[in-house]
Formats: structure tokens, C-alpha cells, sequence
């Protein structure tokens, strides 16, 4: 598959649902740990606002588990960002006070894409994600799972529970897509990796 990261995409839940319900959550622009956010992007909650996850923000001392994925960025009015192509999707930049619509339940499946082969004999195991940025025209996240965090402790934020339908059949294949659920989640229970 072609390397093309896009960040977590909700693809099914585990209790046979079809819709997901989001919850909106206030990005602050003072907050040290603001990079720029975009639709699939996993985010915390820290002192009430939507945090990214990254390296800084996964060591945040108040804060062990993940909240969810964007659905949406709006403005600081809650306005949607609207494409304003060819260069500017709709994203919240670093240092920029906005909104984001969070996928928050803990039931959800992603599809992600990893940034290497990830072989069937890792389904069942705990994974980080990579520190991508913002795909900025097309108002996406650039973060996929990274293969070289495969663990079985339960230190990372996603659980791979199995391949993507569209490479079933095709395990070791090269920026593989995956399914994996939020391993701790601020609203839900820490899972096992097996």
C-alpha cells in the first residue's frame, strides 16, 4: 500500500453501531502543548482543553490516557473550517484557539495506517503512533502507528485488534492499514495486550 498516513479513521464499533457520537472540547492557543490539529488526529484532555497527542503531551503528569479522535475542527467561534484550496484544509494551526468534535467513545475501531509491514502475529498487541504533522491542504492528520513500538506492556495508547478489511490476506505488506481501539481511555477501562 502506498505511504500515505491519514490518521485514525473511525471504521466500525465494537457493539455493531454505525454512527458515532462526538463531543466538542475547546483547543486553547496559550496551552505550551499545542501543535497544530487536524481531523484524526488522537487527542488528550489536559486542564480542560484538547491536547495532541505527542511525546510532550503523552508525558503530561496529570494526564495517562486518551480521550478520542477529531471528527471536526471548528474555528473560535465554533464555526467549521471550510477547504480553501488548493492550500488550506480545515485544520486548527499551532498557537490557534479553536474547537474540535472528539470521537470519544472507547468502543470505537480505527483504521490507521502503519509506517512500516506490520505482520498478522502482532494483532492483540499495544502500539504507539508516530509523530505526524498536518496534512495542510487537505486538513487531515499525517500520524499512523509505528511499528517499532510494538509491546505487549501497557504503556502505548492503541491496541491492534486486527488488519483492515482491505488487506486481509496481506499482512507484512508495507504501510499496512490496521484496526486498533484506544488501549486507556480517559472514559473507558485500560485494555490487555495479549
Amino acid at each position: 500500500m502506498a505511504n500515505d498516513p491519514r490518521g485514525f479513521v473511525p471504521s466500525r464499533h465494537l457493539h455493531g453501531l454505525t454512527s458515532f457520537r462526538t463531543q466538542r472540547f475547546p483547543v486553547s492557543a496559550d496551552n505550551a502543548l499545542h501543535v497544530g490539529i487536524a481531523k484524526g488526529d488522537p487527542v488528550r484532555l489536559i486542564g480542560g482543553y484538547a491536547v495532541k497527542w505527542t511525546a510532550m503531551s503523552a508525558t503530561h503528569a496529570n494526564v495517562k490516557a486518551l480521550m478520542g479522535v477529531v471528527a471536526q475542527c471548528l474555528d473560535s467561534n465554533e464555526k467549521p473550517f471550510t477547504h480553501s484550496q488548493p492550500t488550506r484544509g480545515p485544520y486548527i494551526p499551532s498557537s490557534t484557539a479553536g474547537y474540535v468534535d472528539v470521537h470519544t467513545d472507547p468502543n470505537i475501531v480505527f483504521t490507521v495506517q502503519c509506517d512500516a509491514s506490520l505482520p498478522a502475529g502482532n494483532i492483540g498487541q499495544l502500539i504507539d503512533v508516530t509523530a505526524g504533522g498536518v496534512n495542510t491542504a487537505a486538513g487531515v492528520s499525517k500520524m499512523a502507528v509505528k511499528f517499532a513500538t510494538v509491546t505487549v506492556t501497557a504503556t502505548f495508547p492503541f491496541k491492534i485488534i486486527g488488519m483492515a478489511p482491505v488487506e486481509l490476506g496481506k499482512a507484512d505488506t508495507a504501510n499496512n492499514d490496521v484496526e486498533v481501539i484506544i488501549n486507556t481511555h480517559t472514559f473507558g477501562q485500560s485494555r490487555i495486550a495479549e
